[in-house]
């Protein structure tokens, strides 16, 4: 894998919350362009469930990460269970803004999970840091969307940002 282009995606985040779904593919991307994962401190948190915990392990390895203080995992068990998605993401928020992170260091990428941990993780953000960063991955478009309050939303094409080799696409998949 190797990232073409030079840049990341602008703006970019040193605190990326990842929902993970059973295609970790989404992830992979967001990851890749959004994460600031060279700042200091730069954390990547993935909100899982029991069944979608083997794709975790797959994002560890993929992205070449280990359980420590740069990645959060965070595990709300249940995809249906509203208030505990939003209990855990609210909290972890609230870690990042009484360590005086700003809202324009925080993100989320919304594109994987249920459509209950979107919701939910989103509205935890929105609350606690509305400046924060939420983005998604049209598939349809190949390109990675930036909302902007009060704006339209900003597209960056992803196709020529990133190669993945063929083991690494098997893997994800």
């Amino acid at each position: 894998m190797e990232n073409n282009g030079g840049n990341q995606l602008d703006p970019y985040t040193p605190y990326l919350f990842l929902l993970i779904g059973t295609n970790p593919l989404p992830n992979y991307v967001a990851a890749k362009l959004l994460w600031a994962r060279e700042e200091k401190n730069a954390k990547l948190f993935f909100v899982y469930t029991k069944d979608t915990k083997k794709y975790v392990d797959t994002l560890i390895t993929e992205l070449a990460l280990r359980v420590c203080e740069n990645l959060v995992l965070i595990d709300v068990e249940d995809e249906s269970d509203t208030k505990k998605i939003y209990d855990m993401v609210r909290a972890e928020v609230q870690k990042l803004k009484n360590n005086g992170v700003t809202d324009e260091k925080i993100g989320l990428n919304y594109t994987g999970g249920t459509k209950t941990m979107a919701v939910h993780a989103y509205r935890a953000l929105r609350e606690l840091a509305e400046e924060a960063q939420k983005t998604y991955l049209d598939a349809r478009k190949l390109r990675m969307v930036i909302e902007k309050k009060g704006e339209k939303n900003e597209g960056f094409p992803t196709r020529d940002r990133l190669q993945l080799n063929i083991d690494t696409f098997l893997n994800l998949h």
